[in-house]
Order: structure tokens, then sequence, then C-alpha cells
């Protein structure tokens, strides 16, 4: 005997508890203040572009004597063979933020020659934070709690300091994590990787130390018999 009518099943919501809704708030609220602390520290970011001839950390006034190497001798002036005579330049890190640094100065013409590495190294805050959210969307992590992480991180005086000074550490760390996002969008996409290497050699020559992500891929690629692809990489940061 066939069934007179027919009965539709339809998926409910679970419903949400105090508890869960208490916890729900709770995050929003952190997020919020959290969001607001991040907006802060942009805005004491702006504050240290804007107050021109003030030195904030010690490396700045090393990033200084670069730039100027490199306005008056173009790379021979930022790397000197010649250390017997003045001015005497001690450029510690490898070029890219230099070019970079000296590309914005050029376009810009600001009278205080902190202004244009200092938008170097906030327009690099901004893409490192684009790329921590998009490998966040990745993984499915939840934007709330991203948020509070990362404002709670802004928080701290050290990253402070770092958001609009004129040092080398942002940039390098923005390229290493736009390579991390090339890598995990390939392995999630299966889009290519190469453009990876290209990310994380510009890291190594803004400062040499960042070695630590290509050297974990190329060794992933070995671990995982793609050889070739480790062998290519290995190339092509070279």
């Amino acid at each position: 005997m066939r069934p007179t009518s027919r009965h539709r099943y339809t998926r409910r919501r679970p419903r949400l508890t105090d508890s869960t809704r208490r916890d729900e708030w709770f995050a929003r609220v952190l997020a919020a203040l959290f969001s607001l602390a991040l907006a802060l520290a942009f805005a004491l970011a702006l504050v240290w572009i804007t107050r021109g001839f003030a030195v904030f950390n010690y490396t700045e006034g090393v990033v200084l004597g670069s730039l100027a190497g490199l306005d008056a001798s173009g790379l021979s002036g930022l790397y000197p063979a010649d250390w017997s005579s003045a001015p005497l330049v001690l450029t510690l890190y490898p070029p890219v933020y230099f070019w970079m640094s000296a590309a914005v100065d050029s376009a810009l013409g600001a009278a205080d020659p902190l202004t244009a590495p200092r938008l170097v190294t906030l327009a690099a805050t901004v893409l490192l934070g684009w790329c921590l959210v998009r490998i966040r969307g990745l993984h499915g992590t939840g934007l709330t709690w991203f948020l509070v992480l990362v404002g709670a991180a802004v928080l701290t005086p050290a990253i402070q300091r770092q958001l609009a000074a004129a040092q080398v550490d942002v940039l390098a760390a923005a390229w290493t994590v736009a390579g991390v996002l090339i890598v995990l969008r390939g392995e999630h996409l299966g889009t290519p990787t190469w453009p990876a290497f290209v990310c994380f050699a510009a890291a190594a020559c803004t400062k040499q130390s960042f070695l630590a992500a290509p050297a974990a891929r190329l060794l992933f690629q070995f671990t995982m018999h793609r050889r070739s692809h480790a062998v290519l990489g290995a190339a092509g940061f070279a």
C-alpha cells in the first residue's frame, strides 16, 4: 500500500544555548576591541610617518646612512669597497628595501628622508595582514578569533615599533608570508607554486636571515618525492 502523503523532512538549525550565546557575544566584543586596537596602532604608525626628522629606533639611523650611500653613488655607494676614507657607509642588509625606499622617495620628493622607508614598511604591514587573512580563509579559521589574535599581537610594544619604522624586517616578513600563501593555495587549489620562490628570494634579498620558509618548502618537496620540483625551486631561489 502506497502512502497517501509524503513527509518532507527539513533540517532544523540547532538551538543556541545561553552558554553558546554568551561565548559568541564575548568573542564579538573581543574582536571589536582588538579591531579598535589595530586601528589605533595604524593611526600611531601614521603619526610616526608625519613626525619628520625623529628617529624612533636605532637601526633607522643605519638605514638612513645606507640610503644616503645609495643616493650618492648607487649600488657601489651602498656597499663601498674602500673604507679608508669618509664617508663610511655600514649597510647591514641586502638592497631590496633600499631600492624600494629610494623609488618611493623619488616619486614623493619628501623633505624628510625617513618618510619613504616608513611608508614602505607600512605598506608591507598591510600586505602581511592581507596574506594572513587569505591564509585564514584557506584553513577556515573563524574571523573573530583571528582578529583577536592579530589585535593582541599588535598591542605588544615590539610589534608597534615595527609597524612604520624604517626597518627591513616587516617587508621581509611580508615577502615570506606571501610565499607561504602561494604554496598553501597550490596545495589546496592546485595553482602553480613556483612564484613562491620569487617571494622567498625577495625576502632573503631584503633581510638575509629570512631563509626558514624556503628551506622548509624545499625539504617538504624532497620528502614528498618531488625532487625535480625541489631542484627547480632551489635553482630559482639561487
